[in-house]
């Protein structure tokens, strides 16, 4: 076989010498390299494509004969019509980069002589098989990447690491061997590997790399070793086809995105000896069914096991501190959850969307419980909270619309915004004294909410009256009401979000103690027919009333009218509602911005519900058809509606039922009132 010519018109000379077409660089007395010409690898001119290399054993160079003992680096770096190369028994080692690049190399015969290649010394070449010899100790970084066209490799015994991305991205290598000797395989070792199917890895390895086998999509079965300890962060990343694999009990941490999305695994148990489940370790493993935290693991990883859509059941073990957020995210099959009373912490959105869970019970060992921890549970109906939560953070019952009830432990302190929003179907809370700090719209839109109490001793909140509100003691501000709320007159605030979502809430008082309505305060209140707003109101914040659809009518008592934010009312319920004015008042209102949009503004005589307190001495029973007043008989008694308009009057009452109809009513005795809801 001939030697090729190798002409070039770089005139650079980091070669020595050139002899028939092959430069060299003298390494010592009497050996060579072989080099690239120039200065700057890869720059070659050829008079023909060259396809065929055979590099001698030795060379003559002015009369000295050399033995050429190694191929430097980026020797033959992109060569690109080069197709096969012939490496004598003289070289000992070949450099980095030596045939980078050479896009038509398809074959290399590896002499025996050969003890070391260097990082990247094949990489993007077109080699379809090779043999490296049994002298060789390691693989190392890069030595193979990006050659697509390998199909096969014989790795020799002798070998003992495969270093980081030697065969990555290999994509049609199909099976592999690796040898008894190898202790490390290297990170990203056999990343995007896409056909390979089978791998053995042999009882040596002690170590596995990060990613080594990602996105190796057609593995389907690995059998990790008892001697692994390590094993590196999205080993097996995104091998969707890989049906089953042991980890041995060796292994002590299953790192972060070791799993991630391997959608075809079906099961896995993890051994006892591992204490820690990184991040993202089994995301998106969607053919789980089943898993078992060991009793030794003290923290499961953020989204660690998210949208396991089919796992129905998670034992966690009783070492766990922490759950980390999303961890069990979108686990739309699991059933029932305990949380083990090691637990300290519950981390943000951790079941989010699990909306098969119907039962949950934390450990006594949880102080608190993250945000959205539970969102959108929407099949939860039994929730049992330890007796050591502190805080609930925001949202985290948010639209569990399955809940009727939840106790609410004497350890909470703080309660978040949006906690239990859209909790649709709850109809009665207790706070207890214990709470310090309750968030905006706790309670938002739990449209069957009926009864709210706060318990005594709770020096913040209190439900004075039994009025079925929460209440913040030092600013008498309402924060929160129910379908049930009769405000008391002590009251000087209605707070934001206050009502908004109470869809059961069919008329309200307003009293006069109260100055001002909080933005959004009864907002989407669709039942609302009726509101009456005392003479203290003197500003309504910005869709205060929006959405009230079946809103028709408004009483308001102060002859100033209240100045009014934007968007409370639409066109079609400014033509439609009857706002009622102190008489004396109608000039004013149809003048005043905001009040005058509306069509229909009528006088009438408030004196008969301004004022209006509860009074628990002013007793009454509910009858079939209305009411029997108790330590009433002699007296005068005035019943009016919620709109003000006097509807009953009986001067001398002689104990006999009066008839009522459903709804809400101001009930005067002497100088007692009392206002009802039938």
């Amino acid at each position: 076989m001939a030697v090729v010519t190798l002409l070039c018109s770089v005139t650079a000379s980091a070669h020595d010498f050139e002899v028939g077409g092959i430069y060299y660089n003298i390494t010592s007395g009497k050996t060579v390299a072989v080099t690239y010409q120039g200065d700057v690898p890869g720059i070659y001119e050829y008079p023909y494509e060259v396809k065929v290399i055979v590099v001698p054993e030795n060379v003559v160079y002015n009369g000295i004969e050399y033995s050429v003992t190694s191929i430097g680096s980026n020797a033959f770096h992109a060569c690109t019509t080069l197709t096969s190369i012939t490496i004598p028994e003289s070289v000992t080692s070949i450099g980095e980069s030596a045939f980078s690049s050479c896009e038509s190399l398809t074959s290399v015969t590896i002499p025996n002589s050969v003890t070391s290649i260097g990082e990247g010394a094949f990489s993007e070449s077109a080699l379809t098989n090779i043999t490296i010899s049994n002298s060789i100790t390691s693989i190392e970084k890069s030595t193979f990447r990006y050659c697509y066209n390998l199909t096969s490799i014989t790795i020799p015994n002798s070998v003992t690491s495969i270093g980081e991305g030697a065969f990555s991205t290999c994509s049609r290598l199909r099976s592999i061997t690796i040898p008894n000797g190898v202790t490390n395989i290297g990170d990203y070792a056999f990343s995007y590997c896409d056909d390979l199917t089978n791998i053995t890895i042999p009882n040596s390895v002690i170590s596995i790399g990060k990613q080594a086998f990602t996105y190796c999509t057609n593995i389907k079965n690995i059998i990790i070793p008892d001697g692994v300890t390590s094993i590196g962060e999205g080993a097996f990343k995104e091998c969707t086809n890989l049906t089953n694999i042991n980890i041995p009990n060796s292994v002590t941490s299953i790192e972060k995105n070791t799993f991630h999305y391997c959608t075809g695994l079906t099961s896995i148990t993890i051994p006892e000896s591992v204490t820690n489940i990184g991040d993202y370790a089994f995301y998106a493993c969607k053919g789980l069914t089943n898993i078992t935290i060991p009793n030794k693991v003290t923290s499961i990883g953020e989204s660690s096991f998210y949208d396991c859509n089919n796992l129905t059941t998670v034992i966690i073990g009783n070492s766990v501190v922490s759950i980390g957020k999303y961890a069990f995210a979108l686990c739309s099959n699991l059933s029932n959850i305990t949380i083990p009373e090691s637990t300290a912490s519950i981390g943000g959105a951790a079941f989010t969307g699990c909306n098969n869970l119907k039962s949950v019970t934390i450990g006594d060992g949880v102080t608190s419980i993250g945000y959205n921890a539970f969102e959108g549970c929407t099949g939860l109906s039994s929730v049992i909270l330890g007796n050591s939560v502190a805080i609930i953070e925001n949202a985290a019952f948010s639209g569990c619309i399955g809940l009727t009830d939840i106790k609410i432990p004497n350890s909470v302190t703080s309660i978040e915004s949006g906690a239990f929003a859209q909790c649709t179907n709850i109809t009665n809370i207790t706070i207890p004294s214990s709470v310090k700090s309750i968030g905006e719209y706790v309670f938002l839109s739990c449209i069957r909410l009926a009864n709210i109490a706060v318990e005594e001793g709770n020096t913040v909140y209190d439900s004075r009256e039994n009025c079925n509100a929460i209440i913040e003691t030092a600013t008498n501000t309402l924060i929160q009401g129910c379908n049930n709320t009769i405000i008391p007159n002590s009251v000087t605030s209605i707070g934001y979000n206050a009502f908004a979502g109470c869809t059961g809430l069919t008329s309200i008082t307003i009293p006069n103690s109260v100055t001002s309505i909080g933005d959004w305060a009864f907002r989407d209140c669709s039942g609302l027919a009726s509101v009456t707003i005392g003479n203290g109101v003197t500003y309504i914040g910005d869709l205060s009333f929006s959405d009230c659809t079946n809103l028709t009518s408004i009483y308001l008592l102060n002859e100033t009218p209240p100045s009014i934010g934007t968007g409370n009312f639409t066109d079609n319920q400014y033509a439609n509602i009857i706002l009622y004015v102190p008489t004396g008042s109608l000039a004013t209102y149809q003048t005043y911005g905001g009040w005058n949009n509306f069509t229909n503004i009528v006088e009438f005589d408030p004196t008969g519900i301004e004022d209006v307190t509860k009074d628990d001495a002013l007793a009454f029973e509910v009858t079939a058809g209305g009411i029997h007043l108790a330590d009433a008989k002699g007296k005068a008694v005035a019943v009016y509606n919620a709109g003000g308009a006097l509807v009953e009057k009986i001067d001398n009452y002689a104990g006999e039922e009066i008839a009522l109809d459903k709804g809400v009513y101001i009930i005067r005795v002497g100088g007692k009132a009392v206002k009802i809801k039938l």
